[in-house]
């Protein structure tokens, strides 16, 4: 038996508690995995005592922590067992025992927990004497310590005392045995009325017991008829036509006449009756089982109802004429069979989505749950969304309709579809909801005040938690009820109920104070004994039990000065070694500016020399013919390897941006996603938008993928992403007069992210190629313009992959970016080089580098998402380049190609890419 099954919320609280935060702390550091899964981007040793108590009740389902809980229980109950035992031997008795072991366990102030742990539930009456003992044998232990401390005192005066303290005894005496005869008439009369009042107390439970039953059966009625599907009975009539039937749309024949199949005819009660054509008469007229397609749906395969009539053809009286409307206020019910085992996989299958060529209009979604029973959810079209091959329900749908009906309910067609006789189906059997409304309200919650929003309210960690506080209550909470009352079909009454619960949970959890808290705090402080008596056995305690830990970090303190010491001597000496290179350099610049100035002197000089030579060009001549070649000066030898040497550089002085280092460090590449996402959003990039191209910029970094960023916010994005993912700002790579190109790559380091400025600089462009072959560092182009792409050539993707970022941002960049570090043991995200197929680049004109690289972004970026919405990459890599290298005629037409669809790409973001680029103009 695990003693945790037995156990309330109360008692879960009361145990964490009694094991401690320290000791919790411990187990959630030896199970960090689990530990990360509750509380990510926190390790166990940065939280409170509190924090990991309060972690723990809140996690307690959590097999990690219930089942090391159950191990302390089985431990301290063990503990109990074997010292009551051994006083048993000593000739105690077995209560006198029990108090005494209690005293010093951790049920001293929950008795009631501990005999409910060893399945011995004792009365009111039982208990309340074991806690007597405890307190007379805690009363004794007290007393012993006073009489222990009076030894030293004088004796007589003590005689004396002892007489005083004896008459008041017998007084106390006298005023007890008086009070317990009153005591026992009250009781008397308390037992008196109580057994009245619990009579009463009975009969009141059981009406209100039925009231709410009644109450709770009132309102599911209510809401079953709310959605409750009634046909109106005029629409299945007509004066006009003859029939109505359930018909299928039909393929063109070979003349591409379009038809329909009559599979069902609809009577006037609002029942299907199967047609079945009569093959010895001719098909016409009553007897026809296809009919001309003269309005409706054109799709193939649609099923839907017709109204419809055959008269006599006026041309050749021998042969019927047929006139059909399509009715598309009627729906017939069609019921779409999966193989689960109950109504719960049936509803994962509607939620994780599901594969099929087309949907009815009004389905019954349907599950074989016993013999000759079916279980069914009713769903309108609407309802679903398609993403990729799927079909699964919108994030909007809160509830749904369950009928149950038998075999005899429904009919199947020879085309393998089965619907219901009836149009109509009363009320449903149960309205089912399939979200938790409190997590509903908290996302609505959270939908409201985005990471942005709370970013902005500009708050320090010195004040967070009286924010945190505050934060929920100044929300506003009349639209929010509004919302709630929407999505939860309930009324603006209940919606405010849900929401207050909401808060209240929230500010509990906030304030993470109890009930129990309290009382023992005002137990332990109504007597100064106690309080000091508690004060030295926890601090000895504490201190025995930490001795080991407190050595320990004492010996650590003493390593940390000796560290210390040493590190002031080599800033000292590094201070020391500054002030003399501050020195070389003062004297270089002198020296640079006394050969600038000689510099300028002979240009002057020289310019004189050619204006007078050039009004007495004879004399010139002859002079300079006589004149000895002119020796080089080491200043011209140093002045022409300067102008030789129009190198490269890494400058930030003119950095935009400033930084702040992230307290928490990152574990794995998960966390950096995220610090990467809320980076970008301070960079700018469109909240909804951020996370995927977290992703798709992570990928290319793993992958040597080097980017080229154009458009507004191309510097702070980089610059954003260089902080999450290496701790610190990007360098940037300028061209100046400078260092030559080896000198410059002896000073990448590796995993470093570099910003290229100027990236299409005519001085330097060739140069990029043997400066991007460095696989140590991830280069980063970035440039404002993406016109200018198309003007520059087109090999130049092979090194760098352009990345638009006018459709990724809504707002002006932050200056401020958080640095991200990570553990020594960070665990990395895995690329993954096989699953790399994307047929649609196989459509474009691009060299198989750049396909390679954008094909491994892709995949890896999907892996990151867990998702394979292919949104993303059409807006993030095949766009860009198709626009870059002007193909996007050729992109048009491949996503406006229905019969030849080489990717899925989502309406709404077609229209987006439409609404910034056009009509994918050239």
């Amino acid at each position: 038996m695990e003693y945790t099954e037995v156990l309330t919320d109360k008692d879960v609280e009361y145990i964490c508690k009694a094991i401690s935060g320290k000791v919790l702390k411990k187990q959630f550091a030896a199970f960090s995995k689990e530990f990360s899964k509750i509380k990510p981007g926190f390790r166990p040793y940065s939280m409170s005592d509190k924090e990991a108590v309060d972690l723990a009740i809140k996690n307690f389902n959590k097999r990690f922590i219930s089942g090391y809980i159950d191990i302390m229980l089985k431990k301290w109950i063990a503990e109990i067992q074997v010292n009551i035992e051994k006083l048993e031997q000593n000739n105690i008795n077995h209560e006198d025992a029990v108090a005494l072991t209690l005293i010093d366990s951790y049920f001293v102030d929950n008795v009631q927990l501990y005999f409910k742990l060893i399945g011995e539930e004792k009365e009111s009456s039982y208990l309340l004497n074991v806690c007597n003992k405890i307190i007379g044998f805690m009363q004794n232990k007290i007393n012993r310590y006073d009489r222990e401390t009076k030894k030293n005192n004088d004796y007589d005066e003590a005689i004396k005392k002892n007489e005083k303290l004896s008459v008041k005894i017998k007084n106390l005496e006298k005023d007890k045995s008086d009070n317990d005869k009153v005591i026992k008439e009250l009781i008397k009369d308390k037992n008196d009325v109580g057994s009245q009042l619990s009579e009463y107390k009975n009969k009141l439970e059981k009406l209100e017991e039925e009231y709410k039953k009644n109450e709770k059966e009132l309102k599911n009625l209510r809401e079953r008829a709310n959605h409750e599907i009634v046909v109106d009975k005029e629409k299945i009539k007509s004066k006009e036509y003859d029939f109505i039937s359930l018909c299928e749309v039909l393929a063109p024949d070979y003349k591409g006449i379009e038809m329909i199949e009559r599979y069902a005819d609809l009577t006037e009660s609002g029942e299907f009756e199967v047609f079945y054509c009569d093959e010895s008469e001719s098909r016409q007229y009553a007897n026809r089982n296809k009919l001309y397609l003269n309005d409706g749906p054109r799709d193939i395969g649609t099923m839907g109802i017709w109204m419809w009539k055959a008269t006599q053809n006026i041309k050749n009286r021998d042969k019927d004429f047929i006139s059909s409307k399509f009715v598309k206020e009627l729906n017939p019910i069609e019921i779409l069979f999966f193989h689960q085992k109950d109504e719960k996989g049936m509803i994962n299958i509607l939620k994780d989505g599901f594969e099929k060529n087309g949907l009815p209009n009004l389905g019954m979604y349907s599950v074989y749950v016993e013999k000759g029973k079916y279980i069914g959810f009713l769903c309108n079209v609407y309802d679903f969304e398609k993403i990729g091959n799927k079909y699964k329900l919108k994030s909007s749908v809160i509830t749904l309709n369950k009928y149950e009906f038998g075999e005899n309910d429904f009919f199947k067609l020879v085309n393998d579809r089965s619907f219901f006789y009836k149009m109509e189906l009363g009320i449903p059997r149960e309205v089912i909801s399939i979200i938790d409304k409190m997590e509903l309200i908290k996302n609505i919650i959270i939908d409201r005040n985005s990471w942005s929003l709370f970013k902005k309210a500009g708050k320090t960690k010195k004040e967070e938690w009286r924010f945190l506080k505050n934060f929920l209550q100044e929300l506003n909470t009349d639209s929010i009820c509004s919302e709630i009352a929407e999505k939860l079909n309930c009324s603006l009454t209940i919606a405010e109920e849900k929401l207050k619960d909401f808060i209240s949970i929230a500010n509990d959890y906030i304030n993470g104070t109890t009930i129990s808290d309290n009382l023992i705090k005002e137990v332990i402080l109504s007597d100064e004994k106690i309080l000091l008596r508690f004060k030295n056995v926890i601090h000895e305690e504490w201190e025995a039990e930490n001795k080991i830990i407190i050595q320990s970090k004492q010996n650590e303190i003493e390593n940390m000065d000796i560290k210390l010491s040493e590190a002031k001597k080599e800033l000292l000496f590094i201070k020391n070694d500054k002030k003399k290179c501050e020195k070389e350099l003062s004297e270089f610049k002198d020296k640079l500016e006394l050969k600038e100035q000689l510099a300028e002197d002979v240009e002057n000089a020289v310019t004189n020399r050619i204006k007078n030579a050039q009004t007495k060009a004879a004399d010139f001549i002859a002079e300079m013919a006589f004149v000895n070649a002119p020796v080089k000066s080491s200043y011209d030898s140093d002045h022409e390897e300067t102008i030789a040497k129009k190198e490269l550089i890494f400058d930030n002085n003119d950095a935009i941006i400033g930084m702040q280092l992230k307290e928490e460090l990152n574990e794995d590449w998960i966390m950096t996603l995220d610090s990467i996402e809320y980076e970008l959003m301070e960079a700018g990039v469109i909240d909804r938008l951020a996370r995927p191209v977290a992703a798709y910029l992570y990928a290319n970094y793993l992958n040597k993928s080097n980017l080229l960023l154009a458009g507004p916010n191309a510097e702070a994005i980089a610059q954003a992403f260089s902080c999450a993912v290496v701790g610190q700002p990007g360098r940037k790579l300028i061209y100046r007069k400078s260092i030559g190109n080896n000198e410059y790559k002896s000073q990448i380091r590796k995993g470093e992210i570099i910003i290229i400025d100027d990236p299409f600089n005519s001085e330097w462009i060739n140069k990029l190629p043997s400066i991007m072959s460095d696989t140590e560092a991830f280069y980063m182009g970035v440039h404002p313009f993406i016109e200018d792409l198309q003007i520059e050539p087109k090999s130049y993707f092979n090194y760098m992959i352009p990345l638009f970022t006018d459709c990724i941002v809504d707002k002006k960049p932050r200056t401020i970016f958080m640095c991200s570090q990570k553990i020594e043991d960070f665990n990395e995200f895995e690329l993954d080089y096989k699953n790399n197929n994307k047929n649609i680049l196989k459509e474009f004109h691009l060299p198989v580098l750049t396909k390679l690289h954008i094909q491994i972004s892709i995949a890896n970026m999907h892996i990151m998402l867990e998702d394979d919405n292919e949104d993303f990459d059409i807006l993030f890599a095949i766009l860009p380049y198709a626009y870059s290298t002007m193909q996007m005629p050729r992109l048009f037409k491949i996503l406006k190609d229905d019969d030849k669809k080489k990717i899925n790409i989502s309406k709404m973001m077609m229209k987006y890419i439409t609404e910034i680029y056009g009509e994918f103009d050239e």
